[in-house]
């Protein structure tokens, strides 16, 4: 029941932790760039996944920040009928989508990342949306003004852009507005990013934006960044 007691300390983070939390990030980049390149075709989900686990414990990682998943859809099949429904069975082929969210534990701090790959040669619907997932992670990042953008104003910024780029309506969660979480010592930290989270952005906090949307029959895409609230505004 005391836990909460604890949610404003850990909420800003000083310089020794915002070190630690850049260089688990970019561990983390490292580790999805390495399965990427040894993707191959007949691979499952489950392989794949074993690939970021093998690849912490190369690095003597001791601990991941939760299950790492690499979500499988194959177009046209019954697993892209919906958008959670995944397989640790289902085999890479050409036209397949990865969903990855991977983090991994270093020096007692978590990291949380995620994107969506193509297995082959994405459509343009597909390829336009990720460009329009991005723009929209992009333009709420340069939005951010420390000390007066709020924590439930993120979610709309992102679903602007998009929708100016009319995606808007492949994206997940607009009713809640839920985008993402801070990080630190847990994955998931206070203050949950949503639209009935009333919190002031601060230098030092670190929080995990993750805009989803979902092309049926086709593809479930993320796009998950560690984001930094600085003095100025914000940095991925």
């Amino acid at each position: 029941d005391a836990e909460e007691l604890l949610n404003d300390i850990r909420t800003i983070k000083d310089e020794q932790e915002i070190e630690i939390l850049r260089a688990n990030a970019e561990f983390t980049d490292r580790a999805v760039e390495y399965v990427c390149n040894n993707l191959k075709l007949g691979m499952t989900q489950k392989e794949i996944e074993q690939l970021l686990m093998d690849y912490g414990f190369q690095h003597q990682i001791p601990d991941f920040a939760f299950s790492p998943t690499c979500g499988l859809k194959t177009r046209n099949t019954d697993l892209a009928k919906e958008a959670l429904t995944f397989s640790r069975d289902s085999v890479l082929v050409e036209g397949t989508a990865i969903a990855f969210d991977v983090g991994y534990v270093i020096n007692g701090y978590c990291s949380d990342w995620g994107r969506t790959v193509y297995f082959g040669k994405a459509p343009e619907l597909v390829k336009n949306g990720y460009k329009a997932l991005q723009a929209g992670q992009q333009f709420m990042v340069a939005s951010i003004v420390p000390h007066k953008t709020n924590n439930n104003e993120l979610y709309d910024l992102v679903l602007k852009k998009v929708t100016e780029l009319g995606y808007g309506s492949y994206l997940r969660f607009q009713d809640s507005g839920m985008l993402g979480h801070q990080i630190g010592i847990d994955c998931h930290e206070h203050p949950m990013i949503n639209r009935d989270t009333d919190f002031i952005l601060r230098p030092g906090m670190v929080f995990c934006s993750e805009p989803k949307m979902f092309f049926e029959n086709e593809c479930y895409m993320r796009v998950e960044d560690m984001i930094l609230v600085t003095e100025t505004g914000a940095v991925f």
